[in-house]
């Protein structure tokens, strides 16, 4: 679970496990920074001692005793399982966080209060807290083991048991001694009513094995023994598949595998296939994928250069001699294989260029490569091509580069590459990005990437809004010094003026934007897309009828007296009704945010469509989109007793209602006028660093219904997934589907998260 999903809890629990650990210590460790200044009140952590038990135990013990409606976060919790807090560290463990599955990261004791405090009051996600913990604790290690699981049903434990040893027979050649050969043989388990005992198998990214099945949520585990010096022993409990469906599995497998020391980024299946086909190779990190491979082992190896005891590089990919007029550029994809065969063996070496919507726009070939048994070679493949997206500031378009070993005609490994072409010069003086001079100006980090208390667990939100304070001061240059920038600092840099970017992608389409500060917008638009010359901003005020009509005129003169589009999307939410229910406003205060409610996000719109209907009545798509919200449902609010932002969602009910009116009138002028949900976006209203104690309640309480409806619901949605899915609504919409005065979710049906 993270904070998106339930909301926003003041305390915490934690269960300690072992003996001879003073609670005056865990408390001190938990509310004082190293300086033992506080952090937080020693009244909000409630220990409990829980000698023995297991984490499933608790879990099962926490999610009975811990009430929904109380101030102790119901599915956030710490386990203190060993009295060396830094070096085993403690569990941070999330309830239901994967489709009902149960997860847990392994932390220092310091770096878990941070994360559990991000999750609680920063309205963090669980994904993040994941990925840096899993970057951070478990890449830098070289994972011996990989797990196999056992799709084949029911009754053919024989055929898996076969399988499983054929999977195994090239343990030898990876570099395990033979003691953990005999120890570690063992077939796992992996039916759902016969137990079996866990397996593995030595080697590398590519090369698996191991043991058979997800755990299930009430499965208990013995933790896996001390680490030997020649050889891992994995001892627990076999866990039984819940379920056979991949997306669950993939789903889960990363928190299984770190837990017992195998490989959290990919793992084999045995399937019905894998006699004719070979098992099933599944990436499920840094990108999801799967493959085929024939033979018992891929040892035909092309990796990533994460793992140190492969010895190869991994794969670089380059440009040199680009043309900025026409996209033009000569790629170079180098990957370092190595043959652990005990022949020689020949492949192909295959580069694929994938844009954005998943085409191939080029695709180059090594030739063919042939190499001996335990050698290495560099495999290389260069080509020319064309009409590429340069990646600009504030247009980060990237591709995805994907290189195969291809043999007998079947890949044996391929690995993805996410990156972007552009090209920079340095002289004269000046920094020219795609032959365009840019003035650099911005800051400098060092030393550590972090926020004070909370540490570097902090949530995507938190970065958007460290970098929207750079972007409003006019940055384009963050110089990285001694650390590496989050990945989430680089990609939340690409989620500002995300409609405008995406609408204006397209160089057909002629854009033109409202502000009411229609200078500050337009030097926001020359320095995120410095390239869009289909984009005009002018100045309007939805509150303001002359200003609009003033627009409107403008307008006419840029397009020629038509207009395809019409795109609502400015409204306002007042601070007393954002958090807080109707019934705790007084009089005067609820009066108020209705009145500007309404005269924004109704009035204003009225005098929107009316200055500009004359303009989308001359135009080809005629389409009027009103952006509103699924809070606008009675059937919603009363049925999850959703209580806060009542006069917000009473406005844009009346929307809703006007947007209907409109169409009753103008859809036999084939004019669509049709209202969109978006879903809950991040938008920076959930900032609790800006909330009461009381607001962010309400929060809870809203958060919590949204759960209860969509128990899928992860929290609120990036910017940039918002607006696809909305676009995606109105391009198939039309009055010849009954769409006319509809109001629809950013599904395109009444489904709102």
């Amino acid at each position: 679970m993270s904070d998106d999903e339930q909301g926003m809890c003041l305390s915490f629990r934690v269960y300690i496990t072992v003996p001879h650990l003073p609670s005056e210590t865990i408390i001190q460790t938990l509310c004082q920074d190293e300086d033992d200044k506080p952090l937080r009140d020693p009244e909000s952590v409630f220990l409990e001692i829980r000698l023995g038990q297991t984490t499933q135990a608790l879990i099962r013990y926490h999610r009975d005793n811990t009430p929904r409606d109380s101030d102790i976060d119901p599915k956030l919790f710490l386990v203190i399982d060993s009295i060396d807090l830094q070096g085993r560290g403690v569990l941070l463990v999330s309830l239901d966080e994967y489709h009902g599955y149960n997860d847990a990261l392994r932390y220092p004791i310091k770096e878990a209060r941070d994360d559990l405090v991000s999750l609680m009051i920063a309205n963090e996600d669980w994904s993040t807290c994941r990925e840096i913990n899993l970057r951070q604790r478990s890449d830098a290690v070289p994972h011996k083991w990989f797990s196999l699981y056992n799709f084949l049903p029911k009754g053919q434990e024989e055929r898996f048991e076969k399988a499983f040893g054929k999977m195994n027979e090239g343990v030898h050649m990876l570099g395990v001694s033979d003691q953990d050969e005999d120890d570690d043989m063992e077939a796992g388990g992996g039916t759902d009513e016969e137990e079996g005992s866990e397996g593995s198998i030595g080697g590398s990214e590519d090369s698996l094995g191991g043991e058979a099945g997800v755990p299930g949520k009430d499965e208990e585990q013995q933790q896996p023994e001390e680490e030997e010096e020649d050889g891992w022993n994995q001892i627990y409990k076999a866990a039984h598949l819940e379920s056979r469906d991949l997306d669950q599995i993939m789903d889960g497998h990363a928190s299984h595998a770190q837990e017992n020391r195998q490989d959290p980024s990919l793992f084999a299946v045995i399937d019905e296939e894998y006699e004719t086909k070979g098992p099933l190779i599944v990436r499920v990190a840094p990108y999801k994928d799967l493959f085929r491979c024939k033979g018992e082992l891929v040892e035909l190896i092309g990796t990533l250069p994460l793992y140190p005891n492969l010895n190869t590089t991994g794969v670089y990919v380059y440009t040199r001699d680009i043309e900025v007029d026409g996209g033009v550029a000569t790629i170079t994809a180098e990957s370092q294989i190595r043959n652990e065969y005990e022949e020689t063996k020949s492949f192909e070496y295959l580069v694929d260029i994938i844009d954005l919507d998943d085409k191939t726009v080029g695709t180059l070939k090594g030739g063919t490569y042939e190499v001996e048994a335990g050698e290495v070679t560099v495999a290389r493949a260069s080509g020319s091509v064309s009409n590429l997206e340069l990646w600009s500031w504030g247009y980060g378009y990237l591709y995805t580069i994907k290189t195969s070993l291809v043999v007998d005609g079947e890949p044996v490994d391929q690995v993805k590459t996410v990156t972007g072409f552009r090209k920079t010069c340095f002289g004269d003086g000046m920094f020219r990005l795609n032959d365009r001079a840019l003035q650099l100006k911005g800051y400098a980090q060092r030393t550590t990437n972090e926020w004070v208390a909370l540490g570097s667990a902090v949530p995507a939100w938190l970065s958007d809004f460290s970098n929207g304070l750079i972007l409003g001061s006019n940055g384009n240059l963050i110089r990285w010094m001694h650390v590496t920038p989050w990945k989430q600092d680089v990609a939340l840099s690409e989620y500002q003026f995300e409609m405008l970017r995406q609408l204006s992608s397209d160089p057909e389409n002629t854009v033109i934007g409202l502000a009411r500060d229609p200078s500050s917008a337009k030097e926001k638009v020359s320095a995120e897309l410095p390239d869009r010359s289909n984009v005009h901003i002018l100045a309007g005020d939805l509150t303001n009828y002359d200003s609009l009509k003033t627009a409107a005129d403008e307008t006419s003169a840029i397009t020629g007296g038509s207009l395809d589009y019409l795109i609502a999307n400015a409204a306002i939410m007042i601070p007393v009704d954002e958090y807080s229910p109707i019934g705790e406003i007084s009089p005067k205060d609820a009066a108020d945010a209705l009145n500007k409610s309404i005269e924004t996000n109704v009035i204003g719109n009225i005098y929107l469509n009316n200055v500009f209907l004359p303009l989308i009545l001359k135009g080809n798509a005629k389409k009027i989109i009103t952006i509103s919200s699924g809070m606008a449902d009675a059937d919603f609010i009363n049925q999850f007793d959703i209580q806060i932002a009542a006069l917000y969602s009473a406005s844009k009910a009346a929307l809703n209602v006007i947007t209907a009116k409109y169409s009753a009138q103008y859809k036999k002028q084939d004019l669509l006028f049709i209202s969109i949900s978006p879903g809950v976006v991040d938008t920076g209203n959930f900032n609790p660093a800006s909330l009461s104690p009381e607001q962010i309640k309400g929060l809870q309480g809203m958060f919590a219904g949204f759960q209860k409806y969509a128990p899928n619901f992860k929290g609120p949605v990036p910017r940039e997934q918002a607006v696809q899915d909305v676009i995606k609504v109105w391009e198939n919409a039309s009055i010849e589907k009954g769409d006319g005065g509809a109001f629809l979710s950013h599904l395109g049906n009444k489904q709102w998260i």
